[in-house]
């Protein structure tokens, strides 16, 4: 991982997803925090293109 290569003291992730925090964690040499955000609804008529 990147974060281990640069040898980290602690490493802060904002996270969105459970399942990707926690993998985070497992690979992560460092000690790591996990901020959890907010999910916005998706709303079929978004001005946000996804890329597909």
């Amino acid at each position: 991982m990147l974060l281990n290569d640069d040898r980290t003291d602690l490493n802060i992730m904002l996270g969105l997803k459970t399942g990707y925090d926690i993998l985070f964690s497992k690979y992560s040499e460092a000690p790591s925090i996990t901020l959890p955000l907010l999910e916005l609804p998706y709303q079929g008529d978004s001005e946000i293109d996804f890329i597909e």
